[in-house]
């Protein structure tokens, strides 16, 4: 998957941000992170500073607060260009405990 430079990742219900870094520290290019909790976009921001991903890596992030079937019937009404695909896209909802 990581073979070519272009390997992009789209991640919902990212939380955190853990699967798309651990996706961008295995060589995505890109990662766009989606949200509803203003807390886990904020963590996720942290967490892609802190990994060292952010404005002087040659890789690429986007964080987006918002609703996850929203994003998927119509990304660009959040802000993601629908015309650049995606080679990775992940799924991962939260449980109930």
């Amino acid at each position: 998957l990581y073979e070519t430079a272009a390997t992009r990742q789209l991640d919902i219900f990212s939380g955190s941000g853990s699967v798309g870094l651990e996706s961008l520290s295995r060589g995505a290019s890109h990662c766009t992170f989606v949200d509803l909790s203003s807390d886990c976009c904020a963590a996720t921001k942290r967490n892609i500073d802190w990994c060292e991903f952010g404005e002087d890596s040659d890789k690429t992030t986007q964080v987006v607060c918002a609703d996850a079937f929203q994003t998927l019937r119509d990304p660009a009404s959040v802000g993601i260009d629908p015309t650049i695909p995606f080679q990775i896209i992940t799924i991962c909802p939260p449980y109930e405990e």
